[in-house]
């Protein structure tokens, strides 16, 4: 029985499955009427989870690095968190226990950052599920059993938190498979680090303790006791990853150029300033989403928080160009402490550029403080969602006020390049008249897929509508391109389509010059890209105009990768 979920870290495992479910809390939703001794055993737990933390995090100073140490600063944060106590002691206060009220404040916070689009926003619901875990247990309304393992296992889990990953075997475990989580948990980190093949997105009542599991972190499948020529076909793909992994070893130090020599680069997608490991690979930052800085913060984010954040992405390769995209809420992101009206279309409302725009002093202090960070790097400022000529223009007299204001403060303002994102169609085909005003575009194609098939990418009712190969839209970018060109300014790819190798294919033919993704995808379209040659791709891309349909073009590409990947193995 073979059950599809999501790969968050590729490679093929091989071993049976430890199932490790956690018991549910113990807690009684009955009011007590003794509030003072509820909060006294809040706090002696919340001690007592705090000498927990810090002894975790030197654990794991000592045995993973101090990236992976650094999670549990976070937990600690978390842990002491003023607004989040303050709605469980106001509960607890009004007379109900403290394992009830510490649970359903955490339940709130976890169900909101689910909700959140942003991956790595609703991956952070596991540090706070975590950090519960540890303060349920000191408020004795949960029982914990470590993870133990003594021989090559499958790891199945609801989901794997931090704190459970420390003192835990990992030469015992073969692959991961788990209900929850994505491609920036904590769980996928540590997978994708080490080498772990893993799988999210199972339901893991289906596996039993004991079973045979294949895990084909490539596809995202998990085979349950698989057949005599699926176990056939494993040791056939193991032999072939083995020679990839080592194919894949000389791209780690190489610049991308196309077989004839046509340069293209390939920037990292990142979340939060703790990532920058995943530039070692990349060419840059081709995009930091600074947005989760605000809302992780429960006010404004200072100044000096921001210009701390943005220096941490600047200074780690001073030698690239680093793109840090201005606040980008709104839609399905809010920040509580800004008040935007209730609208039918939060998508299509007040977002992006539009409510920093409506927010000036907040988008001035983010503008100070990407000019103040500058120092360190190589800045090149990203405005979202732009729509209009007035939009650019109005948030370039903000730009250049800032500016002129710190240089009369006697600070020196390095040269830095301003840009923007093609994600609303009307811009794409309204870009001469805006693209003398910038440096650069960078094209964030999930939302210009988005609005262009006015299809919401999260409503699976309509994602048959998602079709990021459509020859529309391909001649659509090619647009931008030659535009962008035609003045003399580069043009990225953001989007999820710049990590694909289907389609990192075709944005090489077209004419794009940076492709940004999640650092896992960057050698293997650096290999591609190295086996291909740039006029070739060209010619690809034009053929492709002539079809008709998402599903045409993707039949011919998948027809061209199989035609470079046997180039690649020869």
């Amino acid at each position: 029985m073979i059950k599809k979920g999501i790969s968050v870290s590729s490679g093929l495992g091989l071993a049976k499955a430890y199932k490790y479910l956690e018991s549910k809390a113990d807690v009684s939703p009955l009011l007590v009427y003794d509030s003072k001794n509820q909060l006294t055993k809040l706090n002696e737990a919340l001690n007592k989870a705090e000498v927990e933390i810090l002894e975790a995090k030197k654990i794991a100073k000592d045995i993973m690095s101090d990236d992976e140490a650094h999670i549990f600063d976070a937990h600690l944060a978390i842990l002491r968190d003023p607004y989040f106590l303050k709605e469980v002691v106001d509960l607890i206060e009004i007379g109900h226990y403290a394992s009830y009220s510490y649970k359903v404040v955490t339940d709130k916070y976890i169900k909101e950052l689910r909700k959140v689009e942003d991956e790595y926003l609703m991956e952070r619901s596991v540090d706070i599920n975590d950090v519960y875990k540890k303060v349920m247990y000191f408020l004795n309304a949960r029982s914990r059993n470590p993870i133990i393992l003594t021989e090559p296992s499958v790891l199945v889990v609801e989901d794997l938190t931090p704190s459970d990953t420390i003192g835990l075997e990992f030469k015992y475990v073969s692959a991961i498979v788990s209900e929850r989580g994505g491609k920036t948990s904590h769980a996928a980190i540590i997978a994708r680090t080490l080498g772990i093949p893993s799988v999210t997105g199972i339901r893991i009542n289906s596996i039993e303790n004991g079973d045979l599991l294949l895990v084909d972190g490539r596809y995202g499948t998990v085979s349950i006791n698989p057949t005599e020529d699926e176990l056939v076909e494993y040791s056939y793909f193991m032999d072939r990853i083995q020679s990839k992994e080592e194919r894949l070893e000389k791209y780690k130090k190489e610049h991308t150029a196309t077989l004839d020599g046509h340069k293209i680069k390939l920037g990292v997608n990142i979340s939060h300033h703790d990532e920058m490991e995943h530039i070692k690979f990349a060419e840059g930052v081709g995009l930091f989403r600074t947005e989760f800085l605000f809302m992780s913060s429960k006010d404004i984010p200072s100044l000096e928080a921001q210009v701390k954040s943005y220096e941490a992405v600047l200074s780690a390769n001073k030698d690239e160009l680093q793109v840090i995209r201005t606040l980008d809420v709104g839609g399905d992101k809010g920040l509580t402490y800004i008040s935007v009206k209730k609208e039918d279309n939060p998508f299509l409302g007040q977002r992006a550029i539009r409510l920093s725009l409506a927010n000036k002093q907040l988008f001035i202090t983010q503008l100070k403080a990407l000019l103040l960070a500058n120092k360190w790097g190589n800045l090149a400022i990203m405005l979202p969602m732009i729509s209009t000529l007035e939009e650019v223009l109005e948030a370039k007299e903000l730009l250049e006020n800032v500016k002129k204001t710190l240089i009369k403060q006697g600070h020196d303002i390095k040269p830095y390049q301003l840009g923007i994102m093609v994600e609303v169609p009307i811009v794409a085909l309204a870009l001469e008249d805006i693209i003398t005003e910038i440096d650069f575009v960078s094209i964030g194609s999930n939302d210009l897929i988005q609005y262009l098939f006015a299809a919401d990418r999260m409503n699976e009712e309509v994602a048959y509508l998602y079709q990021p190969h459509h020859p529309a839209l391909l001649k659509l970018i090619k647009k931008v391109v030659e535009v962008s060109h035609k003045y003399n300014k580069w043009v990225g790819v953001c989007g999820e389509m710049a990590g694909t190798k289907e389609s990192a294919l075709v944005l090489l033919g077209l004419g794009v010059d940076e492709l940004s993704m999640g650092y896992n995808s960057i050698l293997e379209i650096r290999e591609l890209i190295a086996h291909t040659k740039y006029e070739e791709a060209k010619e690809f891309v034009e053929e492709l105009f002539k079809l008709r349909s998402n599903d045409e073009v993707l039949k011919r590409i998948a027809q061209k990768l199989q035609e470079i990947e046997n180039r690649i193995i020869k």
